[in-house]
């Protein structure tokens, strides 16, 4: 990555997924980009849609469709949360541990009257907290679920132009209910340190706590936030788009053995498919509710 970006980097606070996108009033007209076979639905500029550009009426079409799929999911599972409270944010989740012990961020979690988590294949549980590290922004959760499978962490660190590819619930005009794949490539670290992942890729609110995989379906960090593009733009004139942020696996390994559990790791293996990795991980992706 150039100096110049990193210099962006260090200089202007990253946003939390925690809260939707905000556009500044200088942002370029953009338009609607969707693509059926994914569900994705989003702004871009004239000329980057990579798969078809819709009217306005259309998207507002497909944020209906979107809609009618949430409210019959809710109806058909009730969430286990008294009736007095609300989702007010998701995130990611994703099991380390088939007994039922979940990772996620931090601030996806804290300071929510309940919790829950709901699997791929729409059984909604409650969750409790088990530990948590504020500096870090990880939060390990406890579910009464036993997986078949839980994540495979990598043995080697990313380097720099490595494709990676997050699975998480990026908000594309609403909360999805299934996961997501979003393609990206490593471009850095961020605080010079090693400490923060720098990746190229569309990350959203929603993605926050998902897993990081490097080509072959392997964890490599922990999704945690995206560039701040209105406040970059205002320090320093430039529209920054499409860059993410995640925890290196070094920093959840230390996270983790507080806790006594010894992820699983593996010897990067043949490359996969944005789709296949999407396949290989819903057994142990989970959406998080943060219910007030």
């Amino acid at each position: 990555m150039k100096k110049t970006l990193l210099s962006m980097i260090f200089c202007t606070q990253v946003l939390l997924l925690g809260a939707l996108p905000v556009e500044s009033a200088e942002t370029p007209r953009t338009e609607n980009c969707y693509d059926p076979s994914t569900g994705f639905l989003s702004r871009t500029y004239p000329g980057r849609c990579t798969a078809t550009t819709i009217t306005d009426d259309e998207a507002a079409q497909v944020r209906r469709r979107r809609m009618d799929q949430v409210r019959q999911a809710v109806q058909a599972v009730p969430p286990p949360v008294p009736p007095t409270l609300k989702m007010k944010s998701i995130g990611t989740g994703f099991f380390v541990a088939p007994n039922g012990m979940l990772l996620t961020n931090n601030h996806v979690v804290a300071d929510c009257a309940a919790l829950t988590a709901e699997t791929a294949n729409g059984r909604i549980v409650p969750a409790r907290e088990a530990e948590h590290d504020e500096g870090a922004d990880l939060a390990l959760l406890t579910v009464d679920l036993t997986v078949p499978v839980a994540a495979t962490f990598s043995r080697k660190a990313v380097l720099d132009g490595d494709r990676v590819v997050a699975i998480g619930f990026p908000y594309h005009g609403m909360a999805p209910v299934k996961p997501m794949a979003v393609e990206g490539k490593l471009a850095g670290t961020a605080s010079g340190d090693g400490k923060q992942l720098v990746l190229r890729a569309d990350i959203r609110p929603g993605n926050s706590g998902g897993p990081l995989f490097d080509g072959s379906g392997l964890v490599v960090g922990v999704v945690f936030a995206k560039i701040d593009t209105v406040r970059t733009y205002q320090a320093t004139g430039s529209v920054v788009r499409d860059l993410g942020f995640a925890i290196p696996n070094d920093t959840v390994s230390r996270f983790l053995t507080r806790r006594h559990i010894a992820e699983v790791t593996a010897p990067p293996g043949l490359g996969l498919t944005a789709g296949q990795v999407l396949a290989r991980s819903a057994p142990f992706i989970v959406r998080i509710g943060c219910w007030k």
